[in-house]
């Protein structure tokens, strides 16, 4: 019986840095097709992340491994399973021998709760929000937990479309809050093996 192996990584992006070229050449001219800069620092951060976690977990350089884009735009390689998300000033990697999926999302005040709640919620979890209503500080805490398991889920590729309302956020991902630069963020991970995941937290990760 195998022992399971899956480590999450999580850093902040730096506020000045400057974008260099990263491998492969796809990844690259993705990177620089960014018209925005914050999307293109936050792509460029993530995949220096992941570069980090690589060598970190397995002792492999980037160099040596062989990536893939799919037609919508997830990246896959020949050595692992990867995930990659960004939000705000945080980035975040999981590496693993099984599918697996991250996502972070800052913890901040959301715009047309009920109307969202409404859209991506199941039946059971619409009844725990509403049931957490009194307290609303817990309920969009709620919320975007429930967002982040689900956008985990999806990136699993165990669903193919992503329809929240559809996917059970309970299962097989673990969950936390922590803190970058000062900030709280809501971080879910996806995988048959989520509650053995390794947590790295403030990767020293190079640019």
């Amino acid at each position: 019986m195998r022992a399971p192996f899956l480590s999450v990584y999580t850093a902040s992006i730096p506020s000045h840095l400057r974008v260099r070229g990263v491998f492969p050449s796809l990844r690259d001219e993705e990177i620089s097709a960014c018209t925005s800069e914050k999307v293109q620092k936050e792509k460029y951060c993530v995949w220096k992340l992941l570069e980090y976690a690589l060598f970190h977990s397995f002792g492999k350089r980037i160099e040596e491994i062989s990536f893939t884009k799919s037609e919508n735009g997830k990246w896959s390689c020949d050595f692992c399973h990867f995930s990659l998300s960004h939000s705000g000033g945080a980035i975040a990697v999981a590496v693993s021998d099984s599918p697996v999926g991250v996502d972070i999302e800052r913890l901040a005040a959301v715009k047309n709760e009920g109307r969202i709640a409404e859209k991506i919620l199941t039946d059971a979890e619409m009844e725990e929000y509403r049931r957490l209503a009194l307290s609303p500080k817990r309920a969009s805490e709620f919320l975007l937990e429930a967002w982040t398991q689900k956008e985990s889920l999806f990136k699993t590729g165990a669903y193919p479309k992503f329809i929240p309302s559809r996917i059970d956020g309970a299962e097989n991902v673990q969950t936390r809050q922590i803190d970058v630069d000062g900030e709280v963020y809501i971080l879910s991970v996806a995988s048959k093996d989520a509650l053995q995941a390794k947590f790295f937290e403030n990767s020293p990760y190079a640019l």
